[in-house]
């Protein structure tokens, strides 16, 4: 490895940790740059003017939180629920929500959510730990799919393998070693990945998958054997640079992705939505990595701003995109044009200046109503129903969030923040 790229994936996995220590704290982290110029705006400018914490706060909602350490847990309907790290989300085709989370002792665990917004943690007929929990102890998990017939995968990104989940929540390695980071196609334990990241599933059961620091995507074919369909490593050059087709196509630190019906993959990247076609083209649709462009506008194609700070894509029926920006704290629409317009959220900036002049996380807001008034706090995961329901993961706030018929509402989970007698 050359210290170039070596300075580089330090850097990257420096900030991805520091991401993720956001987001544990309530704050305004995803995957992305933090730091000078980390992707925010006023609702339509310049990059270079990111609100002040005391502004931030005049928009606070007067709906209440509570203070509960970080290690609650509780399954149970609606505000029963509590969430103490919620993360990655994915949906069936009956509506129920699944999402990456964690346990009091920090072991992953995955919650479904029904429609109705009763919570419960996943188990298995093998051994699970306490309760017979399905459980992953010391393996944070990347990302969550679920495939037509209810089968769940997941990117054990510190194991370098992709998982799969049966009906009895028994699981199993679909492609990779664990322990052994590599880069090989192949088929079965012959595959190496490099910490695979967002993952997505098709109806037919073919899975796809980001890896972050490889810049690429790659799928795994219903018989097993694992490809790659595009991204030639290295960063994608200048203002929607990158295009191109399989190889010859560039991304940078890729770190959303969502696939429609017509197996078309959708990936946030460098603040620009691409799509890539079955075939492995690569075009930008929304969006550009131009540092002097808006942080935050809507838009058709270029001309869109996007936040540096992605949680997570989702496609519906007619190919419309919905991309959690968490760097705005708002939910973007993108049509298959490439026009961007807020579909819920009134924007703020996950990133304030302190007192003293830095980039600090800001208080994560709260409120529902209706889309352009309610707000989100650090949107980690997003998905939608076969019938055009939104459902958000608010990470800042603890809560699943829904968004149907241009009304936001809290689906599950209570309002809380982390006790200040917490331990780090």
């Amino acid at each position: 490895m050359s210290s170039i790229t070596g300075w580089k994936r330090l850097n990257a996995a420096w900030l991805a940790a520091a991401a993720l220590l956001l987001a544990a704290c309530g704050g305004g982290g995803g995957s992305g740059n933090i730091g000078v110029g980390s992707g925010l705006g006023d609702g339509g400018g310049a990059a270079t003017s990111p609100l002040a914490s005391a502004e931030v706060q005049k928009a606070a909602s007067p709906q209440a939180e509570e203070e509960l350490p970080l290690s609650e847990h509780a399954d149970g309907t609606g505000p029963a629920a509590r969430f103490v790290e919620p993360g990655a989300m994915a949906i069936d085709r009956f509506g129920n929500q699944f999402v990456i989370d964690r346990m009091p002792d920090q072991d992953t665990v995955i919650r479904k959510i029904t429609p109705e917004g009763v919570v419960s943690t996943l188990t298995t007929t093998a051994s699970g730990g306490p309760d017979n929990l399905l459980r992953w102890s010391g393996a944070p998990l990347g990302g969550i799919a679920v495939d037509a017939q209810g089968t769940l995968y997941v990117s054990n990104y510190w194991n370098a393998v992709i998982e799969k989940i049966d009906a009895a929540g028994v699981v199993s390695v679909l492609a990779g070693k664990r322990g052994e980071q590599g880069l090989r196609d192949g088929i079965g334990d012959e595959v190496r990945l490099d910490m695979p990241m967002a993952i997505a599933a098709a109806a037919d059961g073919t899975v796809y998958f980001v890896e972050y620091y490889q810049n690429k995507v790659r799928k795994i074919a219903p018989d097993g054997a694992v490809g790659t369909i595009a991204g030639g490593g290295g960063w994608g050059p200048g203002d929607n640079g990158g295009d191109g087709v399989g190889a010859d196509a560039r991304f940078n630190y890729p770190s959303a992705l969502a696939v429609d019906g017509q197996k078309n993959l959708y990936v946030f990247d460098d603040r620009r939505v691409r799509k890539i076609t079955a075939q492995g083209s690569v075009t930008t649709l929304a969006g550009s990595n131009n540092a002097l462009r808006p942080y935050y506008v809507d838009g058709e194609g270029a001309a869109a701003g996007f936040g540096y700070q992605p949680g997570a894509l989702s496609v519906d029926s007619s190919g419309a995109i919905y991309l959690a920006d968490t760097g705005n704290n708002v939910i973007r629409k993108v049509q298959p044009d490439g026009t961007v317009s807020t579909f819920a959220g009134a924007q703020y900036p996950s990133v304030v200046l302190d007192s003293d002049g830095y980039n600090t996380p800001a208080a994560p807001l709260y409120q529902d109503g209706g889309a352009q008034v309610a707000r989100f706090g650090n949107l980690r995961g997003l998905a939608i129903s076969t019938q055009g329901i939104v459902y958000a993961v608010d990470a800042g706030n603890f809560l699943i969030r829904k968004v149907e018929a241009g009304n936001v509402s809290t689906l599950a989970g209570r309002r809380s923040r982390p006790s200040l007698s917490m331990n780090p």
